[in-house]
């Protein structure tokens, strides 16, 4: 039971993550999602290609797609691919529970 209330962040997550978003809202949601397990001053100031990377630890499968999550970051009107929303599923599946709940 206490792991699947540790767990609640990621399912918050998965579901803002349903529907047509802007890509940068994706990594806006990852970030969110990050924060609710690891230290701020670990998560808060990662950017770009060392964001993407940090979350690739947390990704299974295929996290070949560095390029366009670093490209469309910024970009508010680029919907978010199919591909980047995988990759944003896959890495909150694999970040660790809340033990702090």
């Amino acid at each position: 039971l206490k792991q699947w209330f540790g767990r609640a962040y990621q399912r918050a997550a998965l579901r803002e993550l349903d529907g047509s978003l802007a890509a940068a809202d994706v990594s806006a949601i990852l970030k969110r999602a990050a924060l609710q397990v690891f230290p701020r001053q670990r998560v808060a100031s990662l950017t770009g290609a060392e964001w993407y990377r940090w979350l690739g630890q947390f990704a299974s499968g295929s996290t070949e797609i560095e390029k366009e999550f670093v490209s469309c970051l910024g970009s508010s009107r680029e919907v978010a691919s199919a591909d980047l929303l995988r990759f944003a599923r896959s890495c909150i599946r694999g970040m660790p529970p809340n033990v702090n709940d």
